[in-house]
């Protein structure tokens, strides 16, 4: 009973964002496993104005394609914004292709959705801008008191 009350109570928003990442060779390490190299400045891909920066893992799981020049990577990473942060997950190939939104913080708390992916430039020195076209729902803000030690 209590839960039903509970659950009644979820609101939801709704975000669509389109952002838009700048990927350098400093920031993506091309052998191996990236673990928190990734950290690219992002932005909104309609004024340009600063939203933060992702930051994340990527594992390379097939070599470099012959035919395509590309590489494929399980990825995990999160968009860091002032508000809170929201994390994506997925096969990161070439694109466009989805990845999922599977949780996040703050405004975006509890976040389930899809991120569009897809490469906007790419120089082929590693200097590469991302676009992302982002759909999802997030409950409201959940602040929970920090755990203290026991006297």
């Amino acid at each position: 009973m209590a839960l039903t009350r509970l659950m009644e109570k979820l609101e939801y928003k709704e975000f669509r964002l389109q952002l838009r990442e700048f990927a350098t060779p400093e920031t993506q390490q091309t052998n191996g496993t990236n673990f928190g190299d990734i950290h690219d400045r992002v932005e909104d891909f309609n004024t340009g104005e600063r939203f933060g920066f992702v930051q994340g893992i990527c594992t390379y799981t097939q070599t470099l394609n012959p035919v395509t020049g590309s590489y494929t990577q399980e990825c995990e990473f999160s968009f860091i914004h002032k508000e809170g942060s929201f994390t994506v997950t997925g096969l990161f190939a070439d694109t466009p292709t989805d990845l999922a939104v599977v949780g996040g913080t703050g405004i975006y708390t509890g976040a389930t959705g899809v991120a569009r992916q897809s490469t906007l430039t790419d120089n082929g020195q590693g200097f590469v801008t991302y676009g992302y076209n982002v759909k999802f729902f997030a409950i409201r803000e959940i602040r929970l008191e920090a755990l203290k030690p026991k006297a």
